[in-house]
């Protein structure tokens, strides 16, 4: 080894012994700020140690829900009074509540129509393919009639009651692509 490689080498160790040493120092200090932080910050109230509340969400949304008309989310918010970061629990709520079979919901929210919801006595009759996707009512009507063409299945499925979000016009452009693209890959 010539003189050149040799001064390389040592310059190489020399920055691997700077290099672990400032990261030896810079764990010390981070360790340092984890201690600091735990011991001066405030402590939040664990989620496991909050007390269950006094009347369940469920009680609570059944008692003030409208009895007589429709209800949307943001309308069961106001009335139950909480902020809008609580609509998770709210929404989750109102499903179970709809698995129970106490609510119905009246229109799925597409676009820019919401959601609208009611209890089960004042409910209109749900039509089940508007509670269903656009894809999903169709492979439930197609699956019902043998082999449909696409006025067929447009007319079918709006016979049965489905509402489109849509004009009529983009509801069939939309109905030739998913059939589109179910022929692509049953091919």
């Amino acid at each position: 080894m010539d003189r050149f490689s040799e001064l390389r080498k040592l310059a190489r160790e020399k920055r691997d012994a700077a290099i672990l040493a400032a990261r030896d120092e810079y764990h010390e200090a981070l360790q340092e700020i984890a201690m600091l932080e735990k011991r001066l910050k405030p402590r939040k109230p664990s989620l496991k140690g909050r007390k269950k509340p006094k009347v369940p969400m469920r009680v609570r949304i059944m008692d003030v829900v409208p009895r007589d008309r429709n209800f949307t989310l943001a309308e069961l918010l106001e009335l139950l009074g909480l902020p809008e970061r609580e609509s998770t629990a709210v929404r989750a709520t109102l499903d179970r509540l709809k698995k129970r079979g106490e609510i119905v919901q009246v229109r799925r929210g597409k676009g820019h129509k919401v959601a609208l919801w009611a209890v089960k006595e004042f409910g209109e009759e749900v039509n089940v393919l508007n509670q269903m996707s656009m894809i999903e009512a169709a492979r439930q009507v197609q699956t019902e009639l043998e082999v449909p063409t696409l006025m067929e299945l447009c007319v079918a499925m709006l016979d049965r009651g489905y509402q489109p979000g849509t004009d009529l016009q983009t509801f069939r452009k939309s109905l030739q692509q998913i059939l589109g693209r179910q022929n692509a890959s049953n091919s």
